[in-house]
């Protein structure tokens, strides 16, 4: 079988050069409505009581665990730290966390090299940055510590600190 380099056609040279670092910071402060949550769990523990499958048990104990653990903090108080690179051909900027694809791509739209990375887990993990579309369809929006549309709010703070 023979192999094929996929960056042959594509490939041009990359110029580096000294360029800027810059550090962008958002701080969340947020109280979890307690009343909702608790309501929720009790309806999660009630799906999880009649699971059959054990995709579904799983599912549902994971929602259940994450749950209790934000009635138990109350809340959330994390500021985000991401670094954005400028150097000539290559612009990047770390996440520390896990991006949902469009977002890494709203970012990378807003760069002007011709490379761009967008780099999650960078540093540390705050957890999943879920769109607010996606909340209540899977895992992610379940272990998120962070409330729907607060990512949105994230993503455009790191789009004008560009």
């Amino acid at each position: 079988m023979k192999q094929v380099n996929v960056f042959a056609e594509t490939e041009t040279p990359m110029e580096l050069k000294a360029g800027s670092v810059k550090t962008a910071e958002y701080t969340i402060h947020q109280t979890y409505d307690l009343d909702a949550m608790k309501a929720q769990l009790a309806e999660d523990e009630k799906k999880l009581a009649a699971a059959v499958t054990e995709d579904d048990k799983k599912l549902l104990w994971s929602g259940v665990r994450h749950m209790r653990r934000k009635i138990q903090s109350g809340g959330i108080n994390v500021t985000l730290r991401s670094v954005i690179f400028h150097l000539g051909d290559l612009e990047m900027i770390t996440i520390p966390g896990e991006l949902f694809s469009t977002f890494g791509m709203e970012i990378k739209k807003n760069f002007n090299a011709p490379m761009r990375i967008v780099w999650g887990y960078a540093n540390y993990s705050a957890g999943y940055i879920v769109e607010k579309d996606e909340f209540g369809k899977g895992y992610e929006s379940m272990q998120t510590p962070f409330l729907q549309g607060e990512a949105e709010l994230y993503i455009d703070h790191l789009i004008k600190s560009l």
